[in-house]
């Protein structure tokens, strides 16, 4: 009986002795770190991609003048024609444009006056059109021919048209999308620096502002560069 009793206690402390090892700790998940959103980059605005043909139809008929006549009038780098415009978009300042233009376009054809072959008075008309990015610039030249005179100075019109909205842009309105201020900006014409005003007749051709001046295009310049001009005795 002892030696049982020994033998329960003997198992019973080397039970006590073995020790049940701890529940492994499971990993931790690792903590998302939150990106922040990209950016959303704004998107480019895509210039308006127009051409001159889709743009403007000029229908040009030809006027006949004698040789003679070509002759004297050839200094005034001329045509001897007529040209009929319409500008392809639809806005009202366009259209009715385009109505102003037929009706002249109409009225000079109609006021020819010829004696046999020989042209004795009437209008010629020349128009050229320029694209500057979304800007569309028309220079119209018409001149007054009378057969004892010949040609008289040439009147011009210039117009510039925003091709996003089909508005017609006083200088002004030109000068502020170009980000230009006209207070600073001046031309040179016969050796004589001229203000650009109201009045001036602005062309808009490759990008580059010229005034129209004596049948010339004098590429504008800003009054920061004025003092680079040779300075004129009085």
């Amino acid at each position: 009986m002892k030696k049982i009793l020994a033998s329960f206690l003997w198992m019973t402390m080397i039970a006590g002795c073995v020790q049940t090892p701890p529940k492994a700790e499971e990993p931790e998940e690792p903590s998302i770190v939150e990106q922040p959103e990209k950016p959303v980059e704004p998107e480019e605005s895509e210039e308006l991609k127009y051409s001159i043909d889709e743009l403007v139809t000029i229908e040009t008929i030809d006027i006949s003048v004698t040789d003679f006549q070509r002759e004297i009038n050839d200094r005034w780098d001329f045509s001897y024609q007529l040209d009929k415009v319409q500008i392809n978009l639809d806005s009202d300042e366009i259209n009715q444009f385009n109505q102003q233009m037929a009706e002249r376009y109409d009225k000079y054809v109609n006021g020819l006056q010829y004696e046999g072959d020989t042209l004795r008075k009437g209008y010629f008309m020349n128009i050229s059109a320029y694209l500057n990015k979304n800007i569309l610039s028309l220079v119209i030249r018409d001149q007054w021919f009378l057969f004892e005179a010949g040609l008289r100075p040439a009147n011009y019109e210039i117009i510039h048209i925003d091709l996003e909205t089909g508005h017609i842009l006083s200088n002004n309105e030109l000068l502020a999308y170009l980000n230009l201020d006209k207070d600073n900006l001046y031309y040179v014409d016969n050796d004589e620096e001229v203000s650009v005003n109201d009045n001036t007749d602005l062309v808009l051709k490759d990008d580059q502002l010229y005034a129209l001046e004596n049948i010339n295009l004098t590429k504008l310049k800003a009054i920061t560069y004025r003092e680079m001009l040779p300075v004129k005795e009085r």
